[in-house]
């Protein structure tokens, strides 16, 4: 009879031990949180947001909050490492080669990666990066100034626009690279949330109680460097924050390193080279109003003039494509 109920207890703990060997690692279970999401000690900006992305929309989908930390607790089975960290070197995870935008997926027996390239285009505001870049609009003089007294009058500033890059409200840059966000909206679209337009409205968002830590091992890079649409209101000094953040979502990644639109027009700031500029009638098309400066497209030394000033993007600004293309 002992052995009898001996035999039926081991059973029963090998039963017992055989389920929970088989169970699967969860990253929500049961409306609680089964795992902690683990960035760097100092996240960049695009790296804080992808971690509070995940956050929240797992929150909205079960309504488990997963807390954000800097390294694991040992409170939760799982961890979900968000961005570069010392913890996802030590898992031998690199990002190196993640280059526009681009992500990867992996998961091992207690953890997720969603990690990819978060680096800060600025540290903060425009003027970080040196007086040549204006502040806002109304700034535009004093950076003018700045960057005559830099390069002369030979070239035009090609930075008069370039705040418009950087949202004040979300203290981003659409410039700032966001691999890791893109990772997290990945797997976010994987559960079933869709961004069909800005703001609540246009969020479909799945209902579930758990979440269970899946198996991937996935890298994405994308074919296309620069992905975006132009539309007013698009710009990020401009648009609302519920725009900014769906144009993330949608994986928009402009390059700062493609300069595109009227290239020539910043060879046409000096009047010391009339010849630069065309002939309409009797008058050459040189006036001050940038509408009525006119290039002449067969005028040799606007070409070396231009030639010139690619160069000067690629030594000073790290540019890659530099417009030709002439004015409106």
């Amino acid at each position: 009879m002992k052995r009898m109920i001996t035999c039926l207890v081991l059973a029963m703990l090998v039963s017992f031990n055989l389920s929970a060997a088989n169970e699967k690692p969860m990253i929500v279970k049961d409306g609680k949180a089964n795992a902690e999401i683990v960035i760097a000690e100092k996240p960049t900006r695009m790296q804080n947001l992808a971690a509070k992305e995940l956050q929240k929309y797992l929150g909205k989908i079960t309504g488990a909050e997963l807390p954000i930390v800097s390294k694991p607790t040992g409170a939760y089975p799982v961890k979900v490492y968000i961005g570069e960290s010392e913890f996802t070197k030590k898992l031998g995870l690199k990002n190196d080669d993640l280059t526009n935008g681009g992500f990867l997926m992996k998961s091992g027996k207690d953890w997720l990666a969603l990690l990819g390239r978060d680096d800060d285009y600025f540290r903060e505001t425009p003027a970080d990066g040196g007086p040549i870049y204006p502040k806002k609009r109304s700034d535009r003089k004093r950076a003018v100034e700045a960057w005559r007294k830099k390069y002369g009058d030979k070239w035009g500033s090609h930075l008069g626009s370039s705040f418009k890059a950087y949202h004040e409200g979300l203290g981003l840059w659409s410039l700032d690279e966001h691999g890791s966000l893109n990772a997290v909206n990945e797997f976010l679209r994987s559960l079933g949330v869709r961004w069909y337009m800005p703001g609540d409205f246009g969020e479909v968002c799945p209902a579930m109680t758990s979440i269970p830590l899946p198996k991937i091992d996935k890298i994405v890079r994308p074919e296309f460097g620069v992905r975006t649409m132009m539309f007013y209101y698009n710009a990020p000094f401009m648009a609302s924050e519920d725009e900014f953040m769906w144009q993330l979502r949608l994986g928009f990644h402009p390059n700062p390193k493609v300069r595109f639109g009227h290239g020539l027009a910043y060879a046409l700031s000096s009047d010391d080279n009339p010849e630069f500029y065309a002939h309409y009638g009797d008058e050459r098309a040189n006036k001050k109003s940038s509408r009525h400066r006119k290039p002449c497209l067969s005028s040799e030394g606007l070409l070396y003039c231009a030639v010139e000033r690619a160069g000067m993007m690629a030594d000073d600004f790290g540019v890659e494509t530099v417009s030709m293309m002439p004015t409106d």
